[in-house]
């Protein structure tokens, strides 16, 4: 409704859909997953209209089997996104592919693992406004891991581990983390922790051009080495309470710098350096096997680009701003298994970006998601309703599967793949 009682005459149409198929080879777990969603808005004010449509998709193979002692994974995957507005066109193609091998000997717990991602980034603005130099542009990451969790005694764990990645921005990031932890029967833990990471730069602190004002500038990455320290108790068998302290070293933070003659044009730099000390505590409360309802000062909007979110082991960070464009991202609540939130620095185990902590999304197999769900939005209101069906014919998931992996390969990429039978 418009300011003088009447229609908006806006609008919001969205469209979204996913197939999973989880199967069982022997001893090996094979996943192949594809999404898709197409959002449109706009807004027709009185003398001009604003239109914006967000759409992408995705395609995902894991590949899990025994292996050594131990566990190996592979991860391959594939996202499309893309953003049209008025005078402006975003769109990004990301390719990635990792590898973990998980193995218990003895007193040690070992991860290690590799990762390559590409991402081609285009945006293109408006003519004579702000715009991104280059307009287009490919970035790559390569990274080595390795951690190893050793039990020192039954009571005493210390845990050693650090990430080496290569990035197209700022080079090479070295990012070591070290904790000793002691547990006491009833659930009592002390520990102390030290590590290092970093927040890799983006596009616009690189390339954004705003002529006679901004220009692009040689930003690198922000790090930080805290320090950290704490307590956790369980009063009750599903409840917790944790205290820790902290003291964070920031150093090569953001900073606008001014041209040493003109003033302009700005330009972004890493003049800056800090440091936070503190005390904080949260707790915690299990009401079911699958759900806890947790209370604690987290993810404002002044850290939310130092957050790595991660669903189902491929992180969702954005190259172009930063952060989770969750908009494009929705997941829906009854897919999901688990949500892990991991406080502080993450970077020896989980890379760039997991500065302030982690968010891992895990979603339930496409066994336990055998059903169909639907959903209704008008304005603040919307419900949903979901039925489960009993688990059907094998050929028959395979069949559906097929032809909405055929519809997506034709949303992606715009191929039309050939199909037969016989």
């Amino acid at each position: 409704m418009n300011p003088a009682g009447g229609d908006a005459t806006d609008a919001a149409n969205g469209l979204r859909g996913g197939a999973r198929l989880d199967w069982s080879a022997g001893v090996s777990e094979l996943t192949l997953q594809g999404d898709f969603f197409d959002n449109e808005l706009t807004i027709n004010e009185t003398y001009s209209g604003i239109g914006t449509r967000v759409r992408g998709g995705n395609l995902l193979g894991r590949w899990v089997r025994p292996w050594a002692d131990g566990e190996f994974q592979l991860l391959a995957y594939y996202d499309r996104f893309e953003r049209v507005e008025p005078d402006t066109v975003e769109d990004n193609d990301t390719w990635d592919l990792s590898a973990q091998h998980t193995v218990v000997r003895g007193r040690h717990h070992l991860v290690l693992g590799a990762g390559y991602r590409s991402v081609r980034s285009r945006f293109v603005g408006p003519p004579g406004a702000a715009f991104l130099d280059p307009e287009d542009l490919t970035l790559t990451l390569s990274n080595v891991f390795v951690q190893d969790q050793i039990a020192l005694t039954d009571a005493l764990t210390l845990t050693l581990g650090a990430k080496y990645e290569a990035n197209s921005f700022s080079g090479q990031e070295f990012l070591p983390n070290a904790r000793l932890a002691w547990s006491r029967p009833g659930g009592d833990l002390v520990w102390a922790a030290v590590s290092r990471a970093s927040r890799t730069p983006n596009r616009i602190e690189r390339g954004l051009t705003l002529p006679g004002f901004l220009v692009g500038g040689d930003f690198q990455s922000e790090t930080l080495t805290a320090w950290e320290a704490g307590y956790r108790a369980m009063p009750l068998p599903r409840a917790s309470i944790t205290i820790s302290a902290f003291y964070n070293v920031y150093d090569e933070l953001r900073t606008v710098s001014l041209h040493p003659v003109t003033v302009v044009p700005f330009t972004f730099t890493n003049h800056g350096a800090g440091e936070a000390w503190g005390v904080e505590a949260w707790g915690s409360y299990d009401v079911s096997d699958r759900w806890r309802i947790s209370a604690r000062g987290f993810n404002g909007y002044e850290t939310s680009n130092k957050l790595l979110v991660m669903v189902d082991g491929r992180s969702l960070y954005s190259s172009l701003h930063s952060g989770v464009f969750w908009d494009a991202r929705d997941l829906v609540l009854e897919d999901i298994e688990r949500i892990e939130v991991i406080s502080g620095p993450g970077g020896a185990l989980y890379g760039a970006n997991a500065v302030n902590g982690v968010i891992n999304i895990t979603t339930r197999s496409a066994r336990d998601t055998v059903g169909t769900l639907v959903s209704v939005a008008a304005g603040t209101e919307d419900a949903s309703v979901m039925v489960h069906h009993g688990a059907p014919r094998f050929s028959a998931v395979l069949l559906v599967f097929v032809f909405f992996m055929a519809f997506l390969l034709v949303l992606l990429f715009g191929v039309t793949p050939l199909l037969w039978a016989q």
